[in-house]
């Protein structure tokens, strides 16, 4: 094993209309390609629609960006959010905060957790980043040059982490109110990081769980509303950092 990080993401169309015009295919090609010319390497789960699009990534990136074969409905996660009867939030951006997005931002872990078990750069961290992520950041040298260090970090391979940035308190336990019909940004959603064993614990728990939180509640909620759930409700440790939808989101303090 090594101790640099594989990061994980997605670019899949679930969209006829995109919901923000100006975030079209474009817009989120030239964002990605700011994240890959730092020659992190990344693991791309695409769709057959963008097939074409993402091989020329690849071809053009061939040192550092792998698509990946997984379709995501296929995965366990799209099987449960996709269970009858199931509802979403009463309050969300109806265009956007579709059912197939809530699928999908679920499956966020699942991405993870198929690129641990194949762990083509035999890597002992993991991270999730959104395609476009750095379309967050303000400073963009300084956030780039930052996510590069940050694949290079050992943050103790003899321990288990995850660090996952956030921005409200925590909910309280058996307590599903404030995450059943608004967003809760307890999690920030776009970036988070452990390391191979907590993460694939924490997928095992979210399968667990999740089923149990949608056969009860009959909802289908954003993934940082359910990761908020996972961590009032569950022993998964995840270490908690206060940020926000900007360069903070990658600012793992030094001390940790």
């Amino acid at each position: 094993m090594n101790d640099e990080t594989t990061f994980v993401t997605c670019f899949i169309k679930i969209y006829e209309e995109e919901p923000y015009e100006h975030k079209n295919i474009d817009w989120r090609i030239q964002h990605f390609r700011e994240i890959a010319n730092t020659g992190i390497k990344i693991c791309v789960y695409g769709c057959p629609k963008y097939n074409e699009i993402l091989t020329s990534i690849e071809n053009e990136f061939p040192d550092n960006v792998k698509i990946m074969n997984l379709n995501y409905n296929e995965t366990k996660i799209y099987e449960l959010c996709s269970k009858s009867e199931l509802t979403i939030p009463e309050q969300r951006y109806a265009k956007k905060d579709t059912i197939e997005y809530m699928r999908l931002m679920n499956s966020k872990i699942e991405f993870v957790n198929d690129a641990i078990i194949k762990n083509i750069w035999n890597s002992t961290n993991f991270a999730w980043m959104d395609f476009s992520i750095s379309y967050l950041f303000k400073n963009k040298e300084e956030s780039l040059k930052k996510m590069k260090e940050i694949s290079k970090c050992n943050y103790g391979v003899d321990k288990d982490y995850m660090f996952f940035p956030g921005c409200w308190d925590r909910i309280p336990p058996n307590n599903p109110d404030g995450i059943l019909n608004n967003i809760h940004w307890r999690f920030c959603g776009s970036f988070f990081i452990g390391n191979k064993n907590s993460l694939k614990y924490f997928y095992q728990k979210y399968l667990e769980e999740f089923d149990k939180f949608i056969e009860k509640y009959r909802k289908l909620v954003w993934e940082v509303n359910f990761w908020a759930w996972m961590e009032a409700n569950t022993d998964c440790k995840i270490i908690w950092i206060s940020s926000d939808h900007n360069d903070n989101i990658i600012n793992i303090p030094q001390y940790l």
